[in-house]
């Protein structure tokens, strides 16, 4: 094994959620719903930045 990342530092702002989601994909987004409507406080953390997997067209007829 490698050596173990550098800390992180310089934080500026800490934030508190009940559920955070890796991945604003189908999966991720619909995750993040349902957890929203159940009430939890979601934080949803993307890659890209951007929802962009969610304007694909559907792959099956």
């Amino acid at each position: 094994m490698g050596d173990a990342p550098e800390p992180i530092t310089g934080i500026v702002e800490a934030k508190d959620f009940d559920v955070v989601i890796i991945g604003a994909g189908v999966s991720g987004a619909s995750a993040a719903e349902a957890a929203s409507r159940e009430g939890a406080k979601v934080a949803v953390l993307e890659q890209s930045g951007s929802f962009t997997s969610l304007d694909m067209d559907c792959a099956h007829n």
